[in-house]
């Protein structure tokens, strides 16, 4: 699956026995996309941010901005399910901005994300 993905990454080459493969490293906390494409197509149809998809103890908390700063999401625990809409509707092709938080004690990360239909 195709995912679009703003992180810093350093690939290693791994020497096995069997075949040489590639390793990322994250230097960053999460991975976390620039941008959906919510047509239900099944490939980056909502804003999936890498951490937290198998997070037991998901303390996350994540707003959405217009560029406007018009708050038009806030989620805790944010579960991996904007699909890029605001009060069921479904908002215009463009760019917003984000504050991600993984729990309290966590870094908070800033970016922005655009909406392709």
């Amino acid at each position: 699956m195709k995912r679009f993905i703003a992180a810093s990454l350093f690939l290693i080459p791994i020497l096995s026995l069997r075949a040489e493969s590639l390793t990322a490293f994250r230097t960053d906390t999460c991975l976390i996309p620039t941008a959906i494409t919510p047509n239900d197509d099944g490939q980056n149809d909502e804003f999936v941010i890498s951490c937290i998809e198998n997070d037991r103890n998901n303390e996350s908390e994540l707003w959405i901005f217009t560029e406007w700063g018009e708050r038009i999401l806030y989620a805790k625990p944010y579960k991996n399910s904007w699909r890029g809409d605001t009060k069921g509707q479904p908002l215009p092709d463009g760019t917003y901005y984000y504050i991600f938080r993984l729990n309290p004690k966590a870094e908070t990360q800033r970016g922005f994300v655009a909406i392709f239909r």
